[in-house]
């Protein structure tokens, strides 16, 4: 189970898939059944937890603490199991290798890192962060990749700006669900690799202060970070 917050979040997101090719036949996000949403996002001031960064090549979950009040019943894993593989940031979806028509430009895909507001910046001079993912299940009952998201680090102090949901999914074809763009189905016990892609503002931070972020915004116990070293 993600985290309460973004889980909420995604059930506003409701929407389907189309067929791309990347390394087969990939399900992708598809844009035209999202909307923009311009408003602030709710999300108390978060800070970098230094302790609870990762590398390249590492695998993490979480798991609720058995006093945290929203324990479900049967799923003690708060989130997936995830191996950060490979990250690289690219001028254009393209020079990864991606066609536009796969990647989201509306939504709420690309945030202001001051003022948490979602907004339509120049996307043929947007930079696009693509990572490979490992994910494997190993106790969760509904999969959303939104508990996985990017965050700059803002200031020394470690203020955290988060950037937007992923504008790109693509993910093997029997694990696509109809129900919601960000939901996936990968049994208990099974992996799969994924590749995950979030619009980044370089205006708005530098490369270095870039991290993967496993979800953020939820209980601080639950969050973990990768450095990304791009």
């Amino acid at each position: 189970m993600f985290s309460l917050i973004k889980k909420a979040s995604s059930l506003l997101l409701c929407s389907s898939f189309l067929c791309g090719v990347l390394a087969g036949c990939n399900e992708t996000l598809d844009q035209d059944k999202y909307a923009k949403v311009g408003k602030p996002v709710e999300r108390p001031e978060e800070q970098l937890q230094t302790d609870k960064i990762y590398q390249l090549g590492e695998t993490v979950s979480t798991m609720f603490p058995d006093n945290l009040r929203y324990k479900p019943d049967g799923y003690p894993y708060a989130s997936m199991e995830y191996t950060l593989q490979a990250a690289a940031l690219y001028e254009h979806p393209e020079e990864a290798g991606i066609d536009m028509g796969q990647v989201l430009v509306n939504g709420e895909v690309c945030y202001d890192l001051e003022t948490e507001v979602p907004y339509d910046p120049d996307y043929s001079q947007t930079s696009f962060l693509l990572c490979d993912v490992l994910i494997r299940n190993p106790g969760i009952g509904y999969p959303n990749i939104t508990e996985l998201g990017v965050v700059c680090r803002m200031n020394e102090e470690g203020k955290l700006g988060w950037t937007g949901y992923p504008a790109y999914f693509s993910m093997p074809e029997e694990a696509r669900d109809d129900s919601d763009g960000y939901n996936y189905f990968l049994p208990v016990g099974q992996s799969m690799e994924a590749k995950v892609g979030w619009w980044i503002d370089m205006e708005q931070c530098k490369k270095e202060n870039l991290y993967l972020s496993l979800n953020h915004g939820s209980e601080e116990s639950l969050e973990a970070y990768w450095e990304l070293k791009l």
